[in-house]
């Protein structure tokens, strides 16, 4: 539990708890949003799990547990375990091998996360460029 703990990066934060790991969670004591998801993260990884199956691991997460997330997914990666993560928020997908970006349910890219990226700034550009109101020439 503990090694789980510490490769998601909430062992200190346990630790600063009443009764450290052995604190309850109930009553009027709870944790934040942001808390909850990264020992949600911790149980995930709790056995070493081949595969790891994340929904919106970064969705109330800080500074500090959005660099956990990502040391997290660089430590699983190393160890070859097989991570499918589901996100809106692309500051995770430097971690991942592959992306599939997803549209109304259907694929829309997939690749490399350098290569969807850069697809999709140029898509997001176009758009731009297209909203754009046109500029009028004066002619006098």
């Amino acid at each position: 539990m503990v090694k789980a703990a510490q490769r998601a990066g909430v062992h200190d934060m346990i630790l600063a708890l009443p009764d450290g790991y052995e604190t309850r969670l109930e009553g009027n004591f709870t944790l934040s949003a942001g808390q909850r998801q990264r020992v949600a993260l911790a149980r995930a990884l709790y056995r070493d799990p081949a595969v790891v199956i994340l929904d919106e691991p970064n969705s109330n997460l800080d500074e500090a547990g959005n660099a956990a997330l990502q040391a997290a997914l660089k430590e699983m990666r190393d160890t070859g375990s097989t991570v499918v993560l589901v996100t809106h928020h692309g500051n995770v997908l430097s971690q991942m091998d592959a992306v599939l970006l997803l549209v109304d349910g259907r694929a829309a890219m997939h690749g490399k996360p350098d290569e969807v990226a850069s697809a999709l700034q140029q898509r997001r550009q176009a758009a731009r460029a297209a909203a754009a109101p046109a500029k009028a020439e004066v002619v006098a």
